[in-house]
């Protein structure tokens, strides 16, 4: 929502504007440059953050929470990780945090289950950034202490701090179009 509002800028925006107009341009609306600019006037002009409106009403949601967020579930207790040590954070392993948000009650093994939408994880460091030892590099949000201490538990694992920075890592891979 932040990001649809303008408010946000940072690598998951370029990573959302660039996976837009590879769908567009994969419809057959036109070449990826005038597709990226479609992209981003979607949002510059407010029409995705509308859509997004439309989508949550449709769902039978409740579309003000794209005017105010604090509508939106909110976790019932938090706990924030910090770098056990200065260096860098090298890596961040992707299955371990998705364990980590399935354990604070993200997501769900079971049909059964109930998702707790105020649980997760938000980042304040990504891999190859310089931390000090005590700085927050992520907060985590879940119903009770058991689930944090199990989201912790998971995330922990996940985490690797080292002397040297993180290679980067490019946010596309590789991309498959209708061709391939």
């Amino acid at each position: 929502i932040h990001m649809l509002r303008g408010e946000v800028r940072n690598p998951l925006t370029d990573l959302a504007e660039t996976l837009a107009a590879q769908m567009l341009q994969l419809s057959g609306i036109g070449e990826l440059p005038d597709c990226l600019q479609m992209a981003k006037n979607a949002v510059s002009s407010g029409a995705a953050l509308e859509k997004l409106r439309e989508m949550i009403a449709a769902q039978g949601g409740d579309p003000r929470v794209c005017d105010d967020p604090g509508l939106l579930p909110q976790p019932a207790m938090q706990r924030t990780l910090t770098a056990p040590r200065s260096g860098f954070l090298t890596a961040v392993n992707s299955e371990g945090v998705g364990l980590a948000s399935l354990a604070l009650g993200a997501g769900k093994t079971a049909e059964s289950q109930q998702i707790d939408p105020g649980a997760g994880v938000v980042f304040h460091h990504t891999a190859g950034d310089a931390v000090s030892k005590g700085d927050a590099v992520c907060t985590i949000y879940g119903r009770n202490t058991a689930v944090l201490d199990a989201g912790e538990l998971r995330l922990r694992t996940a985490l690797t701090f080292g002397n040297i920075p993180a290679a980067p890592v490019p946010m596309i891979c590789k991309t498959i179009g209708a061709s391939n």
